[in-house]
């Protein structure tokens, strides 16, 4: 699996300059888990992340390749839950270390990575309210004032998210990244979420399309962009004709 890598790398690469903190995956300090429907009111309110006009962003992609991700780790990029006093920019990138998930065959390779990527959904953080839009890609937050009272930060939010990543077999390895940086260019990382989200959609397109008429396939320039793609397609076109012929 090797159609994000390049993107992943991009996004590493990128964020590389920042000043940023770096903890390993502790499944003794996860974060308080809360109800599913929390509600934190205005009034209950410390900050929000990614909010009004601020900047947002959540986004995920796969990697087979163990020197990207070499341990469970989680980074801050920017300053910790108790150290924002007001509404921020945010971001939240996950990447995963997958076995071969092509081996379960074509059909089941998108189906897994939707269920990896859903599980995220999973998690309901007391006082840490998440407002997510996979159209849109943003992610919003909602911080307590408990919360900060309590000691919340983002090394507990990153191993809980880890802890919940780690119950899909197909899943080795998670490096989660928090971006709450003001010098941080959001549009850069947005750009390459979009050409994240873009390889997924197209992979989608092309085990739901049996008849793959590149000619008028709005997404023939993503599956040009990676050989890994171009490989893939050469296996549903295989399977669609095989399917015809057996017709």
């Amino acid at each position: 699996m090797k159609a994000f890598d390049d993107l992943i790398n991009e996004t590493l690469t990128y964020l590389k300059p920042f000043s940023k903190k770096s903890f390993v995956y502790d499944e003794k300090n996860l974060a308080p888990l809360g109800e599913h429907n929390e509600l934190i009111l205005q009034k209950e309110t410390a900050y929000e992340l990614g909010a009004g006009g601020y900047d947002s962003l959540s986004f995920l992609a796969v990697t087979q390749d163990k020197t990207i991700i070499d341990k469970d780790e989680v980074i801050l990029i920017g300053p910790d839950l108790n150290e924002i006093k007001t509404d921020c920019s945010y971001a939240r990138i996950v990447f995963l270390l997958v076995d071969d998930v092509e081996k379960n065959g074509p059909d089941s390779f998108y189906e897994i990575l939707k269920n990896i990527e859903i599980s995220k959904y999973n998690i309901a953080i007391k006082g840490f309210m998440i407002r997510a839009s996979a159209l849109t890609l943003r992610e919003q937050v909602r911080v307590s004032k408990d919360a900060i009272k309590n000691k919340l930060n983002f090394a507990q939010i990153g191993n809980e998210f880890i802890h919940e990543f780690h119950k899909d077999p197909h899943v080795l390895g998670v490096k989660i990244l928090f971006v709450t940086s003001v010098n941080v260019s959001y549009n850069e990382l947005e750009f390459i979420a979009n050409k994240s989200h873009e390889r997924s959609e197209a992979y989608n397109h092309m085990l739901k399309d049996s008849v793959m008429n590149c000619k008028k396939c709005a997404w023939k320039p993503v599956c040009a962009e990676v050989d890994e793609m171009k490989e893939f397609h050469k296996k549903m076109v295989g399977k669609a004709n095989s399917a015809r012929k057996e017709k």
